[in-house]
């Protein structure tokens, strides 16, 4: 099922890496970050007590951008963009690694819906 509050960080965890598994196929990682698991891992992200759990969420993200192929607007300005940007004053510095990978230029072809 999808996490919640009552579900443990080990589970959680392995959500994410499911997920981060997916994440090469660019079919997969476009579905993935077009449904409500992008605004999950959104909230995790910042939510999380788990250093570990967010840098699995950070990884998992970034993969995702890499291979997606078209991101709803929405969910990018709204969800996306502000846990992201959020996320880079993490104090864990390896949460911050994949997520300036992933927004480094010419890291994604995905393109954004208007």
């Amino acid at each position: 099922g999808i996490p919640s509050h009552s579900t443990t960080s080990a589970e959680k965890s392995n959500v994410v890496l499911y997920c981060e598994s997916l994440a090469s196929e660019p079919r997969a990682a476009t579905l993935l970050l077009n449904s409500p698991l992008a605004t999950l891992f959104a909230r995790l992200l910042h939510t999380s007590p788990s250093a570990a759990l967010r840098l699995r969420i950070a990884s998992v993200l970034a993969a995702l951008l890499r291979h997606a192929t078209l991101l709803d607007r929405g969910i990018v300005l709204e969800t996306l963009l502000p846990a992201l940007l959020a996320a880079q004053t993490d104090r864990a510095v390896p949460v911050r690694s994949p997520l300036r990978a992933a927004s480094r230029p010419g890291s994604s072809p995905a393109r954004v819906c208007i």
